[in-house]
């Protein structure tokens, strides 16, 4: 553990133009020739924090104050709040200053989202009941780090832009001692991964900009192709409103429509360039209010193909078909992803896009930037056959016309631009990648968890499956209970489906669960259906209710059980299969902890009943009341169930492995002479310590 009263409590601010840090990622801004650190505040231990600036101009560690020095030279541990972007300008757009290497640095930002708290410093201060920012920050930032204002000529302003910095580190160094610290080990993940950041990966850089410019061009072809469908109704795939009102007038099935009915319409531009929005109202009758959500479009995408695999759709509905796909393909992420990766590669890395804990909750990792950690699942053709000839084409600079035609015709080119994200990412010259997975970690975790007789035998079924791999899976085996068919009929669809079932079910979801999962797999279940496959599970895996438990008239048992007796009796530690509970009255107002297996911590605070609204399919109140538990989250509060304890247990489980694995892999000696020697060589820009 680290010794509070030696740490570098550290800010700094910089001036970076124009550039818009957002978009370019903590590492192409702060190694852009435009950005330079024009002050920093820090605090070492507990004395007052304190300003080091150049009356604007760049830092030079020639004039650092002589206490910043020796505390750096003694190997006092830094502290900052999003330490990641810290690091970058200390590294990189500084003059002089000695390397700041991972293990010297810890993120209070961190920190505090573990313990649920939010991750923007105002309100981790607020919430904990400190003074939070600074009212006129923002604007002293936009003064001094883009527009550039000379200090001496804003000698008040530059005042209380110092001030503001010596707040921020004060109130972070506050939230630091106000919430529970992490212990060494959660700390060396921590590093491991910043390692990895530092490091990044190579990009396939022709590939990357002619997928970028394709996808641009595709967004243009959308709008005309949407025109022409949708005869001038719509001409944006961002109309959501229009597309909504589209699609509603030619959808002859009620159900398809009653989807499209669901709160209120949200467009995701301002409708510009495309008529006067008053055109749409009427001062006679209220329209119906659409919602066009990316899930209620994969459900009537997932009912067309039921429809057309049934007998076939009319003319309307075949255009209402393709209307849909623009809208979930074009309105996506993923083509915008080449964009978003040219924009923060530097020299053809892409650097800095994994957030360590960024699900605070669970302790996931979660992805910034490009989000590179969250890539289409899916592949293109059969087995991903047409995958290598169309990067290749596109690498080489073929036209749109040529990504239309390629194979398979029926994807959308947006489609086909979503699904070929990864190959974007290349191995170094010389090097080559390893690809590895857990398989189906979820599905086993669970039943690990629970550590139950019927548990081991749901474990059975995938050990005698690692031996033989002919012998059928747990995903097979729950697709020929719901296809009622032979495990040796079942095709590669339909064990798709069963994996939908096992997850959905496994975390104690029921029929709108198991609905809302199974559209990412463009699946369509009826209610009636869905009712069918829930009971079965449950009734083949009894097990499972066991571990999510419950409490009521005197009973306790499972996860549920545990939880709620640990909040009746603080201080008692209680167990449900592998894990365990205790709940302190002291911390954060009261907090329940769970306890994984490897020992770590995830946090519940101010666990407490309350009545709630009971909603009807639109999202309004029907006028019942009901009572549920609640947790305090970021923001507001958040249901409190035995499906959220099941599914962060096996997430947070699932997150120790990869961060275990993964630090164990960054820092054997023998994957590197030396481990730490890619960021002191780190070419980016060749700017670390350099004077310019």
């Amino acid at each position: 553990m680290f010794n509070p009263d030696d740490i570098v409590w550290f800010d700094f601010e910089a001036h970076g133009g124009a550039l818009d840090l957002k978009a370019a990622g903590a590492f192409r801004y702060a190694t852009a020739a435009s950005t330079y650190a024009n002050a920093l505040a820090y605090a070492i231990g507990t004395s007052p924090a304190q300003t080091w600036h150049a009356d604007g101009k760049i830092l030079d560690w020639d004039f650092a104050p002589d206490n910043l020095r020796a505390a750096f030279e003694r190997g006092a541990i830094f502290a900052a709040w999003n330490a990641t972007f810290d690091s970058c300008i200390w590294n990189f757009a500084t003059l002089g200053f000695p390397f700041l290497a991972p293990e010297r640095v810890i993120d209070v930002m961190v920190q505090a989202g573990v313990s649920n708290l939010p991750i923007d410093l105002e309100s981790a201060s607020r919430y904990l009941g400190g003074a939070g920012k600074q009212k006129d920050g923002k604007q002293l930032i936009r003064l001094f780090c883009i527009e550039g204002a000379n200090p001496q000529q804003c000698c008040a302003e530059w005042e209380r832009f110092l001030a503001y910095a010596r707040q921020d580190v004060t109130a972070m160094r506050d939230v630091y001692r106000k919430t529970r610290l992490l212990p060494q080990e959660e700390w060396q993940q921590y590093w491991a991964f910043e390692h990895i950041n530092r490091r990044g990966v190579t990009l396939d850089m022709a590939f990357v900009r002619n997928a970028a410019a394709l996808a641009a061009e595709d967004a243009v072809a959308i709008g005309v192709r949407l025109a022409v469908l949708t005869d001038g109704a719509a001409n944006k795939v961002t109309q959501a409103k229009r597309i909504a009102t589209w699609l509603h007038d030619n959808l002859t099935d009620a159900a398809m429509r009653e989807i499209l009915i669901v709160g209120v319409p949200t467009d995701d531009d301002d409708d510009g360039g495309g008529g006067d929005g008053a055109a749409d109202k009427s001062d006679e009758e209220e329209p119906p209010e659409f919602s066009l959500r990316r899930d209620r479009v994969a459900r009537v995408l997932a009912m067309l193909d039921a429809k057309r695999a049934n007998g076939g759709l009319n003319p309307d509905e075949v255009k209402a078909h393709e209307v849909a796909t623009l809208r979930l393909y074009g309105a996506g992420a993923a083509p915008k992803k080449f964009a978003r990766l040219e924009a923060q590669q530097i020299d053809g890395v892409l650097r800095g896009q994994y957030r360590f804990a960024g699900a605070g909750q669970t302790g996931r990792l979660t992805s910034r930037g490009a989000q590179i950690q969250n890539l289409t699942r899916d592949v293109l053709g059969a087995d991903g056959a047409a995958e290598g000839p169309l990067v290749e084409a596109i690498a080489n600079g073929c036209d749109y016309a040529t990504l239309a035609a390629a194979g398979p015709v029926d994807v959308p080119p947006a489609r086909k631009l979503a699904l070929i994200v990864r190959p974007a990412i290349a191995a170094e010259l010389g090097k080559l990648f390893a690809w590895s997975d857990w398989s189906m970690i979820e599905a086993r975790l669970t039943p690990w968890l629970a550590a139950s007789e019927g548990a081991e035998r749901a474990l059975d079924v995938f050990r005698a499956n690692d031996r033989d791999s002919s012998l059928p899976d747990s995903y097979v085996i729950a697709a020929a209970n719901v296809f009622h068919k032979d495990v040796r009929a079942i095709t590669d669809w339909e064990r798709s489906v069963g994996k939908v079932v096992i997850l959905a079910c496994g975390f104690s979801g029921s029929v709108g669960a198991l609905k809302a999962m199974a559209l990412s797999y463009r699946i369509h279940f009826e209610d009636a259906e869905a009712r069918r496959i829930v009971d079965a599970w449950r009734a083949a895996n009894p097990w499972a209710e066991e571990f999510w438990g419950a409490h009521r008239d005197g009973e306790s048992y499972g996860l549920w059980g545990a939880a709620m007796t640990a909040i009746e009796v603080p201080g008692l530690v209680t167990r449900a299969g592998r894990l365990a509970f205790v709940f302190h009255s002291e911390y954060l107002g009261g907090t329940l902890f769970m306890v994984l297996p490897s020992g770590r911590l995830l946090t519940y605070p101010r666990p407490k009943w309350r009545e709630v609204d009971v909603l009807d399919k639109d999202g309004n109140p029907t006028g019942e009341k009901r009572t549920e538990m609640s947790i305090r989250r970021a923001h507001g509060r958040a249901k409190l169930w035995r499906g959220t304890l099941c599914e962060n247990a096996v997430s947070g489980t699932a997150a120790d492995i990869l961060r275990i694995t993964a630090t164990r892999i960054e820092t054997n000696p023998r994957m590197d002479a030396n481990p730490h020697d890619h960021a002191r060589r780190d070419p980016v820009r060749g700017r670390r310590g350099a004077r310019r």
